[in-house]
């Protein structure tokens, strides 16, 4: 980790924040459930009780508990990591804000490779190539990855992997999001 990164993490400390771990946050994390909306767009409702699109960082923080990583790797990004429970949510701020205040991160994208998530629809990590094949019959083979839930987006070719999965040896190992909630 950069010193940049440890030193935003040791003032993310001082101020409260990484430290300020709910006795809930591991119970509210229980069903490690990804949900996309029932209605409207293609989208990311939830991950694990965290709402993307209603809720910042410091939400976050108060669902997945202590932060094990934060990188920069560009001024208006953060990536942030819950290595306990297998998540890295891509924080970001458009309007000229730090994406790694708690008040102002923004949910952009987010990687799972923990076990025990799973989908609505019960595609879990270690599920094998034949259960995503057959829950997801929509998917398809797209930049190395399997795209499960596809979405629109109004530049370049108007199509999006809102919820894609990667396969090592024929069986799901990561769920990655799309989410958006940075108003990109």
């Amino acid at each position: 980790m950069s010193t940049r990164c440890r030193l935003l993490g040791a003032s993310l400390l001082s101020a409260g924040v990484l430290a300020a771990v709910p006795a809930t946050a591991s119970a509210e994390l229980a069903h490690h459930q990804i949900n996309l909306e029932t209605e409207g767009p293609n989208r990311i409702d939830s991950i694990g009780g965290f709402r993307p699109f209603e809720e910042t960082l410091g939400d976050a923080i108060e669902r997945f508990g202590e932060v094990t990583d934060v990188r920069r790797p560009l001024s208006e990004s953060c990536e942030v990591s819950w290595g306990q429970h297998g998540v890295t949510i891509e924080f970001l701020n458009l309007g000229g804000a730090d994406p790694c205040d708690p008040e102002f991160g923004f949910a952009h994208t987010a990687y799972i490779t923990g076990r025990g998530w799973h989908t609505a629809r019960d595609l879990y990590v270690t599920s094998p190539q034949s259960t995503m094949k057959r829950l997801y019959r929509e998917q398809r083979r797209s930049a190395g990855r399997y795209s499960l839930v596809r979405g629109y987006r109004p530049f370049g070719d108007g199509n999006l992997d809102i919820l894609s999965v990667g396969l090592t040896d024929n069986r799901v190992s990561s769920f990655r999001m799309y989410i958006g909630a940075a108003g990109e």
